[in-house]
């Protein structure tokens, strides 16, 4: 994932892929906190406080300075939120480097339950969608590590996975279809739609 160097057109699918991806690699995106990769990327945050997700945050806000730009990015990145998530899951990282193999051989069990989440959708607005996505995330990470690796390392991933939930998506409840309700009619919405219409295809062709 290159960083920008100036503010992207396309702020908000920039901002969707930094948050989706521990190591810079979009494409890995699926794995997140499984993978061997992902271990060493929290582990070189917790030594020397640098993560490719952080980073890539960091330099989207410091080049989007324009009030109308960190209106809309402030709905997906709180950067107090995320930098306390990552301190925290530091706080906790021998439980998660200590659990990493178990945490692996989930990754099936986990892409299973995102597959299976996927066939009783009905058809929902993009903002639901896009909100269910990051809900679902949560869930099939959650669920198949604490059945199998114990309740404390389920919660240590519930945890961090919370923590990087965009605002906006926050307190969603993915069985209730109002409960995005009041950000469907924001102003910038015709935008929104559009990009994550455009990150959801993608995302769901790295799952293939």
């Amino acid at each position: 994932m290159g960083l920008v160097s100036s503010c992207p057109e396309d702020k908000i699918g920039r901002v969707i892929a930094c948050l989706t991806s521990l190591t810079g690699e979009h494409e890995n995106s699926s794995s997140a906190l499984l993978s061997e990769m992902d271990v060493r990327e929290m582990e070189k945050y917790c030594r020397g406080g640098s993560t490719a997700m952080l980073d890539c945050i960091t330099v989207l806000f410091d080049n989007c300075t324009k009030a109308e730009d960190r209106q809309i990015l402030v709905r997906f990145a709180d950067r107090q939120r995320l930098n306390s998530t990552f301190i925290r899951f530091c706080e906790n990282f021998d439980v998660y480097s200590s659990n990493s193999g178990c945490i692996s051989s989930q990754e099936q069990s986990v892409h299973s339950c995102i597959e299976d989440s996927k066939r009783p959708w009905v058809p929902l607005g993009p903002m639901h969608r896009f909100c269910r996505h990051f809900k679902t995330w949560h869930e099939c990470r959650t669920g198949p590590v604490t059945r199998a690796c114990g309740r404390q390392t389920g919660e240590v991933i519930g945890i961090f996975l919370q923590g990087i939930t965009p605002p906006i998506c926050q307190g969603y409840l993915h069985r209730d279809t109002e409960s995005t309700a009041h950000v469907s009619s924001a102003c910038y919405s015709h935008l929104v739609v559009g990009v994550i219409l455009s990150f959801l295809f993608v995302h769901s062709l790295t799952k293939r």
